[in-house]
């Protein structure tokens, strides 16, 4: 049975640990995760019946897949805790930035078998959407497996590398955007007269009718739009105003800032 480790856990890492154990993709007892802090260790190991290590390094020897869970500012720390010379595990990146060219670096090992994987905030709730790309090393039963991992916590679409830039604006990011969208309803609803309650009930159960019916639909986005409008009605009255006020340039710059970050923090 494959060994799977987590080094560090945070929101992030419990969320994608939770949804794998939930589907049953992995038994409890062939998970292990170390994270620094004593307290948080005792807790993930009494919560979810895992094995918690004493370092990152004994992790290390014990799996066959690590998911390094840990911002990029600390992977140059952590990496260098590691053994350099077993390139038959696979590594999990979810840190934006983290190239894969940038973590055979910081094992300097080019042989070594990498697979990163930008998942987004809804994973929390099994909704996520992550992006994935494998070095050559990696073999197609190893990826389909990480795959599998994250296709717990959400759909998983494989991209090439030079596309998640793209990935963190499109989906890594966009939950964000789409939050400051509820928000904007929730208040303008307040100003009209309704409470907080019954605003955020609405308009958040709106937002996933409409995404439901995006990914059930075969017809576009832009035609389910349509469809709301009747000429003269009320629908098109707000379209208008969001069409002639930029709506489509504003997301757009937005989502272009957002690649160029993304871009920078991988030089």
């Amino acid at each position: 049975m494959k060994k799977l480790g987590f080094i560090g856990c945070g929101n992030m890492g419990e969320a994608i640990l939770l949804g794998i154990l939930s589907a049953g993709i992995i038994n409890a007892d062939d998970i292990y995760v170390y994270t620094p802090t004593e307290t948080t260790r005792s807790r993930l190991k009494d919560t979810y019946h895992i094995h918690v290590c004493d370092n990152n390094n004994e992790l290390y020897e014990l799996c066959d897949y690590i998911i390094l869970a840990i911002k990029p500012y600390q992977f140059k720390e952590v990496i260098e805790t590691l053994p350099k010379t077993d390139v038959g595990k696979v590594i999990v990146s979810i840190a934006a930035g983290m190239t894969i060219e940038k973590i055979k670096g910081l094992f300097q090992q080019e042989q070594l078998k990498v697979i990163r994987v930008m998942p987004n905030t809804p994973v929390f709730v099994n909704k996520g959407a992550s992006g994935i790309c494998a070095s050559p090393e990696v073999s197609e039963d190893e990826k389909h497996f990480v795959m599998k991992l994250f296709s717990a916590v959400g759909v998983v679409e494989e991209i090439s590398e030079d596309m998640f830039h793209t990935i963190i604006a499109t989906s890594g990011s966009s939950p964000a955007y789409v939050f400051m969208f509820i928000d904007a309803i929730i208040k303008e609803a307040m100003n009209q007269g309704l409470t907080y309650e019954v605003a955020k009930k609405l308009a958040a159960q709106t937002v996933v009718g409409a995404a439901t019916m995006v990914m059930e639909s075969d017809e576009t986005p832009d035609q389910l739009k349509k469809n709301v409008c009747s000429p003269n009605g009320t629908t098109i009255e707000a379209v208008n105003v969001l069409e002639q006020e930029g709506l489509y340039e504003i997301v757009a710059k937005a989502m272009d800032a957002c690649a160029k970050k993304s871009r920078s923090m991988s030089e």
